[in-house]
């Protein structure tokens, strides 16, 4: 044999080599298998495998290579033995004549004559005799090995042995739990799908895919390499190479073997040295298809007919309509025709539309009612193989006495000029498999061949949405300007290079685009719903929001019209008029986390935090890895004081990405709020690590170190926060705090100054820690003197900025930090009485100084009844302050 010649109908002729050549699209399935049958034999489990998959899918080249690659091991030598079935077992119609077939596998008279003898006896015994014998001898000859039996058409073996045979097969394989079975079968049959065959539950099942089109390309590259054959390869780099094995694509439905059939002609441009195989091909393969379709009940053969008929896919009704029958036993026939493995299903919202899922199938119905006539199937394959300039220019040059392949051609043409050309609606299907699988390098190349076939302004807005994908933006919008460049009035073009302009933040450009699209198309929501988008990343919420309610108007249905109306009356401090907006939204798609979390987080604007939550969890069972939801959801919790809860939500997000530096930075906020400053510290710097350039992380790390009295550290990192443009009240507040402790006054008081001012710009800023900047003055000030033009300052601030309560509850806080025996009680004195002088009338400071006045003279007396002086609410605070600081 000629070592580098393929078998069309036997694979498992082929040598190892040959077939490690050109095995393509499986590699992971076959590691799986041999993995499987490595494990049955070193550590004793037993697995079944059935590969399922139509004539000529491959399923004798993956069960060769796998036999290959196992005989090759040489840790299994001695714990494994093969039996290879011959693929086509005729004559097999009991349990004792399938053993009798795997001993003649396992070849054993080639290795000892003494077992050949006895197999031999078997013959001279009754066939119940012979039976428990040969079970007796299988497993003395396989003694402590595994055996692997390898099957080929297992429906056919099962059907040949009946179900009395299946049950022995069954009971034996249970008995000796030492054999294993890979088996291949062309569809699934009773005998392991019914739930009262014996087998049932069994078999680990595996569907055999089909080649995709970039996979045939590379088998038949593989096929060109192992024939030497220089030209096929270098023809199959060529769009023209391309566009052919198209053809066999499309006439192939994925099929290996017609791919190998069709290899020696694919760069041939003779039209008889192409019909001659192709007829040879159907002569083969008729007999096949037309007994599989005999074999069918009346109903579904009728349905199977039908479809041959059919060059598309064909809704149920219409196929119930044509079969006569009730569409309720069309849909029951059609599901038992699907499990079979006849007929493919596409479903299109709620309708479902069934095709042959073997477009060579077509071909037994067409030759039994051709009667002379172009077979239709070669017809649109001709279309494919030639160009229409190809087609015109062979019918141009070929003989008068060619009738018939004149005839072919003069279809064909006909065929291109009713409709359009089958490789850009197939290129097209190629494309949007690629796009929607995320294989943008695949979908570019797809869409550059595109617009090679017909480059219109469609096929320049594809491959520009594919450069977005590819984050290509500048050769995006180049593809975009080309597809407006080509057809001004694609309004899809004008709408996808308003997207482009708003991730580029050319917004002005963005609206100006997105106008065009309006202008050409004004029904189309989704081209309102982008003009919104501009306006809202303009922060022209009113515009965007009338920009919405247009979408709405185009299209109620509109799911993202609704939820953008809801954001941006949101933005605008309508929260009420939002959550009707989302409730619309979810009305219409309750799937969707992004509304979810939209509705949560404006129930979580109104205070509504219970229902919050349950928005956000929704959005968490349908997505949980959302980080925006988990975030909605901590800040809820923040919000509501359950600190604990906080944490762990910020702690999820960690473990869905650890290097989610705002997690870390929020979680160390967290931390602070229940007091775990050390924890805190660590959690920001953590933040840091992964973000140096975080400027409210170095704030936040500034005010955890503050809490740690790190003062020195804390001044480094409101710096460093500086260094990075901070612009908020919050790190203002942090850099004065620190400056103050450091007894920098006239440094510190000015941004004291500066973070009052922002918070009336509508920052917050937490009023918890006012006690700091006070006990601070108390402590760091070495001259008393200087308390009182600072306490001056400081009412004056608090004043101007109507904060009083502010520095008041921080006087009151400051209390616990000057119970300290290392504070003299005449500086405590001299303290009370400053502040008694200075806020004297100010009513917010009425209880505080009660409070410290009470507390001074506790300290100097060390009499509780002077305590007794405080009404009962006043002295229980007080009592708290008094405890000893831990």
């Amino acid at each position: 044999m000629n070592p580098t010649r393929l078998s069309r109908f036997t694979p498992s002729f082929l040598s190892h080599d040959a077939l490690e050549a050109v095995f393509v699209q499986r590699e992971r399935l076959a590691d799986r298998l041999v993995s499987l049958i490595h494990e049955d034999a070193v550590e004793g489990s037993k697995h079944y495998t059935l590969l399922i998959g139509p004539r000529g899918i491959g399923k004798t080249h993956l069960l060769s290579l796998v036999y290959y690659r196992v005989q090759a091991k040489v840790e299994l030598k001695d714990r494994l033995l093969i039996a290879w079935m011959r693929e086509e077992e005729w004559g097999v119609t009991s349990f004792l004549e399938f053993l009798l077939r795997v001993f003649r596998a396992l070849e054993i008279e080639k290795t000892s004559a003494a077992w050949a003898d006895r197999i031999d006896a078997l013959y001279d015994m009754s066939p119940q005799e012979a039976e428990l014998a040969g079970v007796a001898l299988l497993k003395a000859y396989t003694a402590n090995q595994t055996l692997l039996i390898l099957v080929e058409n297992l429906d056919s073996l099962f059907k040949g042995i009946g179900e009395a045979g299946q049950k022995k097969l069954r009971a034996y394989l249970q008995e000796t739990s030492s054999v294993s079975i890979l088996a291949t079968a062309s569809r699934l049959f009773n005998g392991v799908s019914r739930q009262t065959s014996p087998f049932y539950g069994t078999f680990s099942i595996r569907h055999l895919e089909p080649l995709q089109f970039e996979d045939a390309i590379a088998m038949l590259y593989k096929v060109a390499l192992f024939q030497k054959n220089n030209e096929l390869a270098s023809f199959l780099q060529t769009l023209p190479g391309r566009s052919r094995v198209r053809a066999i694509h499309h006439l192939a439905g994925g099929n290996h073997r017609i791919y190998a059939i069709f290899s020696q002609f694919l760069t041939r441009d003779s039209l008889d040295q192409l019909i001659e195989p192709f007829m040879n091909l159907i002569d083969d393969l008729t007999p096949y298809y037309q007994s599989q379709i005999a074999s069918l009940p009346p109903q579904q053969c009728k349905i199977v007919e039908f479809l041959c008929e059919q060059r598309s896919a064909v809704l149920v009704k219409d196929i119930a309509k044509r079969c006569f029958l009730t569409q309720q036993t069309t849909s029951v026939q059609l599901r038992l025709l699907r499990d079979k493995g006849y007929v493919d299903m596409t479903s299109i919202g709620r309708e479902s539309h069934y095709e042959l899922a073997e477009p060579l199938m077509r071909l037994c119905i067409e030759i039994k009612k051709n009667r002379g006539e172009p077979l239709r199937l070669l017809v649109a394959f001709l279309r494919f193989w030639y160009t229409g300039d190809e087609l015109s220019h062979k019918l141009e040059q070929i003989q008068p006495s060619a009738s018939l392949e004149r005839e072919y051609l003069q279809r064909a043409i006909a065929m291109g000029e009713e409709t359009p050309d089958p490789r850009v609606e197939e290129t097209q299907k190629e494309y949007q498999r690629h796009y929607a699988k995320k294989n943008f390098e695949g979908a570019l190349k797809l869409v550059e061949e595109l617009i090679i076939y017909r480059g219109s302004s469609e096929d320049w807005r594809l491959k520009g949405l594919v450069f977005v994908q590819m984050q290509k933006q500048e050769k995006a919008l180049e593809s975009f300007s080309k597809a407006i460049e080509l057809n001004e009035n694609n309004p899809f073009a004008w709408n996808e290079k308003s997207r482009l302009f708003i991730d580029l933040k050319r917004y002005e450009d963005a609206l100006k685009a997105s106008d065009q699209a309006i202008a050409i198309d004004g029904r189309q929501s989704v081209f309102w719903i982008n003009r919104g988008i501009c306006f809202g990343e303009m922060r022209r919420y009113e515009d965007a929001l009338q920009a919405a309610k247009q979408a709405i108007e185009v299209d109620s249905k509109n799911m993202w019209g609704w939820n953008n109306e809801g954001v941006y009356l949101s933005r605008l401090g309508n929260e009420k008029e939002a959550l009707f907006s989302f409730k619309e939204a979810l009305e219409i798609d309750p799937t969707h986390a992004l509304v979810w979390r939209n509705h949560g987080r404006t129930l979580q604007k109104l205070n509504r935090f219970d229902e919050a939550l349950e928005s956000l969890e929704k959005a968490l069972e349908i997505n949980p890895n959302y980080t925006d939801a988990w975030y909605n959801r901590g800040s809820v919790f923040l919000e509501s004081f359950r600190y604990e809860e906080a944490i762990q939500t910020f702690e999820q997000i960690i473990k869905i990405d650890p290097n989610e530096d705002n997690a870390w930075n929020m979680l160390g906020y967290a931390y602070h709020r229940i007091h775990r400053h050390t924890e805190s510290l660590e959690s920001i710097e953590k933040a840091i690590e992964i973000n140096p350039n975080d400027d409210l992380a170095w704030s936040n790390r500034a005010w955890a170190l503050c809490m740690l009295d790190r003062y020195e550290e804390m001044l480094k990192s409101c710096e460093k926060a500086f260094e990075l443009e901070v612009d908020f009240s919050q790190a203002y507040y942090n850099r004065a705090v620190s400056l103050l402790a450091l007894n920098r006054w006239d440094e510190g008081f000015p941004f004291l100054e500066e973070a009052y001012e922002r918070v009336q710009q509508g920052n917050l800023l937490g009023d918890e820690e006012s006690d700091r900047v006070i006990y601070n003055l108390f402590l760091r000030s070495g001259d008393t003197t200087l308390w009182e033009s600072r306490i001056q300052s400081l009412l004056q601030l608090f004043q101007k900025h109507d904060r009083l309560y502010e520095l008041a509850r921080g006087l009151t806080k400051s209390i616990r930090k000057l119970n300290s025996p290392m504070v003299h009680v005449d500086a405590t004195q001299k303290w009370l009485f400053l502040w008694e002088t200075m806020a004297h009338g100010l009513e917010d400071f009425a209880i505080p100084l009660r409070l410290l006045k009470a507390a001074v003279l506790y300290w100097e007396k060390s009499d509780t009844r002077v305590l007794l002086s405080l009404a009962s609410e006043e002295r229980s605070i007080l009592k708290d302050l008094l405890e000893t600081e831990s």
